[in-house]
């Protein structure tokens, strides 16, 4: 089945979302379509906090685990016709169609509260023997989003100057609080942009 195949391909295997081949060639096409119908559009790019330190401390299984349910909980947040990705490792990305930055702003902000405030399961399928009794011990709280958002027209205009800008407020969010939303500022982010 043809139809079948090029879904695959567009997808990522762990999570199901959007892979990032097809999340590039998407933001292209958002972009065209943003200016012929001469309408905003918000980048989000979305990082699991120390998520090094993270998979270090309860290994690699437990962090896919975690990453998938990541997945399942923002694929819930986020609006009809926005579009999810799995950009990288542990970190997502999402275009709003249509949007302008305090909506954008709102999105993101409903984003990190829901993970922020969501218990992760990740008990080890061996360890669950009786499909009723899952080890509670086995809950993670604390695991946080730093999100960074850049809005199209208004901070850059290509694809690729799309997803610099939101990668900058993204880093700038790392160094200044995490479990945050950064929106790039062309006045403080234009340092960074020029090394």
């Amino acid at each position: 089945n043809h139809d079948g195949l090029m879904e695959q391909a567009t997808r990522d295997l762990l999570t199901d979302l959007y892979n990032h081949v097809y999340f590039q060639e998407r933001l292209t096409s958002e972009i065209e379509s943003a200016e012929k119908l001469n309408q905003g559009l918000c980048l989000l790019v979305l990082d699991i906090d120390h998520f090094k330190g993270f998979n270090d401390a309860w290994g690699y299984s437990i962090g896919a685990r975690v990453i998938r349910q990541m997945a399942d909980l923002l694929r819930q947040s986020v609006r009809h016709g926005d579009i999810l990705a799995r950009y990288v490792g542990d970190e997502f990305a999402v275009i709003l169609p249509d949007t302008d930055v305090e909506t954008g702003r709102a999105v993101a902000e409903k984003m990190r509260k829901t993970i922020e405030r969501y218990q992760f399961r990740v008990a080890l399928m061996d360890e669950v023997l009786p499909e009723d009794s899952v080890p509670d011990d086995r809950q993670v709280s604390g695991v946080t989003l730093t999100i960074g958002l850049v809005h199209f027209p208004e901070n850059q205009r290509t694809r690729d100057g799309l997803v610099m800008a939101a990668e900058i407020a993204l880093c700038r969010g790392k160094h200044q609080s995490r479990n945050s939303v950064c929106v790039y500022d062309a006045m403080t982010d234009q340092a960074d942009d020029e090394l």
